[in-house]
């Protein structure tokens, strides 16, 4: 039985589009990693600017960094695949939550 997976997929359909995204990017010091929305706010100093002076910083009340990362994604899957790219070298989008 041969695994289901993005390999096996492209196989079967060369248009195919894989999007992904990490806390971290798959390259780099810190690219294994695990990364999510609190950990990017706490990177990025977002939590700095919500909070009490008593209770020093707090996560922002909905999860920005996980939400925006699958949007834009999400867009960029649309572009490629409305400019006509799949299966032309372009079949993998990924960025990670944190920039290094």
């Amino acid at each position: 039985m041969t695994a289901l997976g993005y390999g096996s997929l492209r196989a079967e359909n060369p248009r195919l589009i894989m999007a992904s995204v990490t806390g971290f990017g798959s390259s780099g010091s810190a690219s294994q990693r695990q990364g999510f929305d609190q950990i990017a706010q706490g990177y990025s100093g977002l939590k700095s600017l919500t909070g009490a002076v008593d209770s020093g910083p707090m996560r922002v009340g909905v999860a920005i960094g996980d939400s925006t990362a699958g949007e834009e994604r999400r867009r960029h899957v649309i572009a490629i695949a409305d400019a006509g790219f799949c299966g032309v070298g372009c079949d993998h989008v990924m960025a990670g939550i944190v920039r290094q």
